[in-house]
């Protein structure tokens, strides 16, 4: 089966592209954005794998091309993927200054390492790191002691997370 792309881009008022944006198979990722300059500019991208589905993944790998290529993202939401690990985060935070809302969630290869990398992300106001089962307190309170703009966090049952954990 080829790889495929769909994608859902709305104009807004002001001309600027948005769109939720479904991945399949992102072999021919960075193919597509150089194709498409449109795509280049999003500022929102959903990447969901339904966990049944193993044709539909992405890795560390695609993850960078994401990154590197749309740079511009303000909302990334990544869910159920496996394949993504902290690498995969290191190169976000590193490339996504802009970013203020991100969700990785059922991300099981996440670990307190992921998080101490985006720690580094100064416009993050939303994180959700619900059922990322290898996040504990020991990664968690300094993360969010440098987190000066997150007003939101979703640690639902990320069980390594105590209830006693005092957040800043």
């Amino acid at each position: 089966m080829p790889p495929t792309l769909h994608a859902r881009v709305k104009r807004m008022r002001d001309g600027s592209a948005h769109s939720p944006l479904a991945a399949s198979q992102l072999t021919n990722l960075s193919r597509l954005f150089v194709r498409h300059p449109v795509i280049a500019s999003l500022k929102e991208l959903r990447l969901m794998n339904s966990k049944y589905n193993y044709y539909d993944t992405i890795t560390d790998d695609g993850l960078a091309i994401v990154a590197t290529t749309l740079q511009q993202l303000r909302y990334l939401e990544i869910t159920n993927y496996d394949t993504i690990t902290d690498d995969g985060l290191a190169i976000v935070a590193t490339t996504l200054q802009q970013l203020r809302y991100l969700e990785i969630t059922n991300c099981d290869r996440i670990t307190d390492a992921g998080l101490k990398c985006i720690s580094a992300l100064q416009q993050l106001r939303h994180l959700n790191v619900a059922l990322c089962d290898n996040i504990t307190d020991t990664g968690l309170a300094p993360s969010l002691a440098v987190m000066q703009r997150l007003r939101h966090l979703d640690l639902g049952d990320c069980y390594k997370i105590s209830e006693t954990l005092a957040l800043p």
